[in-house]
């Protein structure tokens, strides 16, 4: 509830059990929820949960677009990521990252 601001725009990295989870608590919080995902055939997964936008990390002008365009305001990390500062870097100044899994 600290972050569940109406309208901040949300990013989910992983969309598996826990990343479908904070996709529908998020949405239900009516934040702008951005799934993030290796795998481009979540897409339509993501956006049955909740999600309004997909990016996939493995296309480079995704994540440029997510960087360089509207940043996020809140980062919620429930997958294994080896690198986190490539999706770091789409948070605004002063956004939250919150890790639910170990990296």
């Amino acid at each position: 509830k600290r972050w569940g601001i109406p309208g901040a725009r949300c990013g989910v990295v992983g969309i598996g059990g826990l990343g479908h989870m904070a996709i529908q608590v998020a949405n239900k919080m009516g934040m702008h929820v951005v799934a993030i995902s290796t795998n481009p055939s979540k897409e339509a997964e993501a956006k049955q949960y909740g999600a309004k936008e997909f990016v996939n990390s493995k296309n480079e002008a995704d994540m440029k677009k997510l960087k360089s365009t509207e940043k996020l305001d809140l980062l919620i990390n429930t997958a294994f990521v080896s690198d986190i500062s490539e999706y770091l870097y789409s948070l605004r100044a002063g956004g939250r990252f919150i890790p639910v899994s170990y990296t």
